[in-house]
């Protein structure tokens, strides 16, 4: 906006030869002569005649206007002046208005309207048409009289800017509607209250068509922080402010009260941004603080408090029931939500959703992230360092209900149990979850880390590949697949105990010097290592040599037990010189045989081991662990 339409009331704004402003009511004031100002006298041509680009001050009293007449003038509005336009007359402004505040001075109480164009700066405050924050007044046909003069110029491809005074605006309903590229500016803390016992929405915010938003509009709605939407005493609503086709838009909305739908609804919205403070108390029913109306929601980035309240309490401030509200339904591509989301039945259902980014935490809700919708997959959405607080009985994601979801990532999650508690669970997959990849998470006061299906019924065969749930992190209890080409264990550097003694022990005795055993188990696969160095006697025992207390048991493999080769002291077999331990098929212990080229292979037995020696055993034996 240039400087000069910057310029208030009081402005001395220069025109033709720099003379000053006119009076308005001045015999010689333009060519349809003097304004009357009396309420009777039609006083249209004079505006009219008013010369453009000329300044004229218009004061107190009444111009009662009979016939559609356009202003080119610059008229300065003074306290008192009342502009009365009659029933089907419009009264247009194309000239530029210098802003005279918070007057009252459209009167359209006979049916006129007025309207502003290319030239009146765009400037318009709803209080010009008598709207009041004193939190008495009932201000619908004022914000609808407003609305109009803004659509207009919306029409006219101008900006509209809405200056509304502090103050609290009651209402039953405002439809903004087509009022594209409104620009509101809050002068303090604004509050518009709804005041309808059964009413369906406070504020409706629709852009027009989706074709029309793409390829016209920029910058269509302006909310400013400090405007708020609340709801007064007996009122009812389905939403708070409903919002459709608004497009490249600043939305630093506030919201209180109780909606049985939505506190907000947002739908086929593009590039949109700013801060969301929403806040829904509604408790009769599944209610969204928050909700994306359909997957049309694509590349918009807010920051968010979202709040359901719905919880029921005892008397020690423990919850006895939870809320069904849905803190916020995710819907739609590329969106980026940072924020938190506290006193949700669900904290965010992502069913719907693709290639969304998360960021924040959630609190005291039964479950942190779900897909609820039948219809609806989730499809390559990241959660980056999010905060999961894990209620008693709680879940911080459950995403393999619905429709399920595919490809979801999650980067260095923190998922806390609230302390006390039980049964707290990290992740449920369900039944329909695939490529499901948990990086780096920290579990702490967690009863149960993962449950559910790898993959969903469909499985492998409708293209559905399992990559690894824990690709770089495992938890110390192995999540078994039945998936050939998943990896889901894995464990190196644990400790294990090695134990020698006969099958019959009779009255053996073993002093051990050395036992050392370590391990590394890759998915199915175990790798072990021993060290063993004992003093032993013996004149009772009898039955194969043995070591136990190996870390995992060995499959059934039909007659393939593993078969190593130990250096060995202690032993002495007559005509063999190799020996070999071996894992019996579905045991967690070997067995040590003896072997020789031309003789058949010998178990080393009690009576290999002579009494009174020391026995040394080294080894490193592979097999296979049960899937």
């Amino acid at each position: 906006m240039a400087d000069a339409q910057k310029k208030t009331a009081l402005d001395p704004i220069p025109y033709g030869a720099g003379t000053g402003w006119r009076s308005a009511i001045h015999p010689q004031a333009g060519s349809g002569g003097k304004l009357v100002l009396d309420g009777e006298i039609d006083d249209g041509p004079a505006l009219a005649g008013l010369a453009a680009g000329v300044g004229f001050d218009l004061p107190a009293g009444v111009c009662r206007v009979a016939a559609s007449t356009t202003v080119v003038g610059i008229p300065r509005i003074a306290p008192g002046f009342q502009l009365r336009p009659e029933l089907g007359v419009t009264v247009r402004f194309e000239g530029y208005v210098p802003d005279p505040g918070d007057l009252h001075w459209i009167d359209w109480s006979l049916g006129g309207k007025v309207e502003f164009g290319a030239g009146s700066g765009g400037i318009i405050r709803p209080t010009w048409w008598g709207a009041i924050g004193d939190n008495s007044t009932m201000n619908d046909d004022a914000l609808e009289a407003f609305t109009a003069a803004a659509k207009v110029l919306a029409a006219e491809n101008l900006e509209p800017i809405a200056i509304v005074a502090a103050g609290t605006y009651r209402l039953n309903y405002w439809d903004l509607v087509g009022a594209n590229r409104l620009r509101i500016v809050a002068l303090g803390n604004v509050i518009f209250l709804g005041m309808d016992p059964t009413g369906t929405t406070v504020i409706d915010l629709d852009g027009g068509t989706e074709t029309s938003g793409r390829q016209v509009r920029t910058g269509d709605i302006h909310w400013p922080r400090g405007c708020s939407i609340q709801l007064g005493p007996g009122a009812a609503y389905e939403y708070g402010l409903k919002c459709s086709y608004v497009i490249d838009s600043e939305l630093n909305v506030q919201i209180s009260g109780s909606y049985s739908v939505a506190g907000m609804d947002f739908d086929f919205s593009w590039e949109n941004w700013g801060v969301l403070k929403i806040r829904n108390t509604y408790s009769a029913g599944p209610a969204h603080v928050f909700r994306c109306g359909n997957n049309s929601v694509n590349v918009n980035r807010f920051k968010y408090r979202f709040d359901g309240s719905g919880h029921v309490y005892d008397g020690a401030g423990n919850v006895t029931s939870y809320s069904q509200s849905i803190g916020l339904r995710a819907q739609g591509r590329k969106n980026v939500w940072d924020g938190d989301v506290s006193g949700c039945g669900d904290a965010i259902d992502i069913s719907g959703a693709t290639g969304n980014s998360f960021f924040g935490y959630t609190e005291n809700c039964l479950r942190s992230v779900v897909t609820s919708d039948v219809a609806a997959l989730a499809d390559g959405n990241t959660f980056n360092s999010p905060f999961f607080e894990v209620v008693d009985g709680g879940t911080a994601m459950a995403i393999g209900e619905g429709a399920g979801s595919q490809g979801t990532t999650v980067i260095s999650p923190v998922f806390e149990g609230l302390a006390g508690g039980s049964d707290r669970t990290a992740i449920d997959r369900g039944t329909q979850c695939y490529y499901l990849t948990v990086l780096s998470p920290i579990f702490n006061d967690i009863d149960t880390t993962y449950t559910g299906a790898e993959y969903g019924a469909e499985g492998g065969a409708a293209g559905h590949g399992v990559a690894p749930i824990q690709a770089l992190y495992f938890p110390a209890d192995q999540i078994a697949s039945a998936n050939a080409y998943a990896l889901d264990d894995y464990d190196e550097g644990a400790e294990w105990t090695p134990v020698v003694g006969f099958a019959s022990a009779g009255d053996e005795s073993w002093v051990m010097a050395v036992a050392t055993g370590r391990y590394t188990k890759i998915g199915d696969t175990v790798h072990a290592w021993c060290s063993i160095e004992a003093a032993v006697t013996h004149t009772t025992a009898s039955g194969k040599l043995q070591l136990t207390g190996l870390p995992v048991i060995q499959a059934n493999l039909s007659g393939l037990g593993a078969v190593c080769s130990p250096s060995f002291e202690g032993i002495t077999k007559a005509g063999y010189q190799v020996v070999h331990g071996r894992i019996p098929t579905a045991s967690q212990f070997m067995e040590f045989d003896a072997s020789a080229l031309g003789s058949a292979i010998s178990a080393i037995t009690a009576d290999d081991v002579p009494t009174g020696g020391v026995v040394k055993l080294r080894l490193a034996v592979t097999y296979k662990a049960p899937t």
